[in-house]
């Protein structure tokens, strides 16, 4: 007997990230869940009855994927009860420093490192930047920086590397992507950032900016090797 994630949330909350990434066919399960609230196990035959209120988060404009027939448009409004719009990190760069302490504090402990101070220099550099990957690609940032810091204040110097990263990928897609299709300008980007990760797909999503499930169906469509 295997418990799903919605029989588990039963009389609970479920959040569902990345919801336009959901293909059309599991659209169709959701919104019959939510409208019948019951659900079927894998492999069962009975319906068991769920109590459960959804909070769905995507990146993308969702109403240009229903209008494109990328998403349907009755999920859309099952789902479009109370809407919130969170801008991207470029545009609320205020935000940063407080978001840079709590990454710290918390990354700190997972890495098993004494960070005892930030210099202003370090806030201050991530400031200058606009953060395509948003608070993902800020979290990495500061584990690389933590994960290379030899002494027990955070500083400028402990995001050379990251951000040498960075301007290398630029680059690469400004001397090479003429002339090219997205598929293969999306490939390559997915294959590169996979070779800085040495494999490591948890983290190559966090650079991309993607979710696990998403990355994997990209490497599925574009034939890597798993």
């Amino acid at each position: 007997t295997h418990i799903g994630k919605f029989e588990l949330a039963d009389k609970g909350t479920i959040f569902l990230d990345e919801i336009a990434e959901m293909p059309l066919d599991m659209q169709v399960k959701l919104l019959r869940v939510l409208e019948e609230k019951t659900i079927e196990r894998v492999g069962s035959r009975g319906e068991i009855k769920v109590d459960v209120r959804v909070v769905a988060a995507t990146n993308k404009d969702i109403t240009d994927e229903v209008r494109k027939g990328r998403f349907r448009r009755e999920l859309f409004y099952r789902l479009n009860v109370f809407r919130m719009t969170l801008p991207p990190l470029r545009e609320r760069k205020e935000d940063i420093p407080e978001l840079v302490d709590f990454f710290v504090k918390q990354i700190s402990l997972t890495l098993n490192k004494v960070v005892r101070s930030v210099a202003a220099g370090f806030y201050h550099k991530l400031m200058t930047y606009d953060w395509p990957g948003n608070i993902r690609e800020l979290k990495n940032a500061v584990y690389h920086a933590i994960t290379v810091m030899e002494s027990e204040t955070l500083n400028e110097e402990h995001l050379s590397s990251f951000f040498k990263h960075i301007d290398q990928g630029k680059e690469l897609f400004s001397k090479h992507n003429f002339n090219r299709s997205l598929f293969e300008i999306e490939r390559e980007a997915i294959k590169t950032t996979l070779n800085f990760t040495r494999g490591n797909k948890r983290k190559a999503a966090k650079i991309l900016g993607i979710g696990r499930a998403t990355l994997h169906r990209k490497l599925k469509g574009y034939n890597f090797e798993n």
